[in-house]
């Protein structure tokens, strides 16, 4: 079924838009994991602006809009999670309590007071829970929430609604080879979106 088409937002010359999410107040955010820089469009902009510039974080992926529209939440695939702050741009780091993996993260959403993490950069692949502090600042537990098993496929993005976990269960990145070809002999697989019910 074609979707309808509300508003085009072009990015600028050399920027590849990743992930995106849309905020709250109706701000578009996108991420750039080939150039490290987070860029945005508000109200009615007909092009991506600079938030965070290039080169600023390593791989920024998904992005988890805070509930009160301060912060974004910025999975860096290999350096953590970064905190951006939607007025200056300024980027920290969200800190674990305790010994946490917090690499490898693919997508990232957010669920009442928790981040929804998953997680392909990791042995084994996995979708975990991860609560926020009241400052939003640091992470006070990790929860596993689904574990996935050699061969299964791997977890990407997806998107979280009436408190289910939509999202593509079988990337294959291992599958392309460089320049983003296919091997001689080898096809793409069906995409499959799989749901996961969220504690609440």
């Amino acid at each position: 079924r074609q979707g309808k088409v509300v508003r085009r937002i072009a990015a600028p010359e050399g920027v590849t838009p990743g992930d995106i999410a849309l905020a709250a107040d109706g701000t578009l955010y996108a991420s750039d994991p080939l150039g490290g820089g987070l860029w945005r469009a508000r109200g009615d902009q007909a092009v991506l602006a600079p938030l965070v510039p290039a080169g600023t974080l390593r791989s920024p992926q998904g992005i988890a809009p805070a509930a009160d529209g301060r912060r974004l939440y910025v999975s860096d695939y290999g350096a953590g999670i970064a905190i951006v702050d939607t007025t200056s741009g300024a980027v920290t780091r969200l800190a674990g309590t305790g010994a946490m993996m917090l690499d490898g993260i693919d997508g990232l959403l957010r669920h009442g007071d928790d981040l929804i993490a998953l997680q392909n950069g990791t042995r084994p692949l996995r979708v975990v829970a991860l609560r926020l502090s009241a400052d939003g600042t640091r992470v006070t537990a990790l929860r596993e929430l689904l574990r996935r098993l050699p061969g299964e496929g791997e977890p990407t993005t997806g998107e979280v609604r009436n408190g289910k976990l939509h999202y593509v269960g079988n990337a294959r990145w291992d599958l392309y080879g460089k320049g983003g070809a296919l091997p001689a002999g080898a096809s793409p697989a069906p995409t499959r979106i799989e749901v996961l019910i969220l504690p609440k």
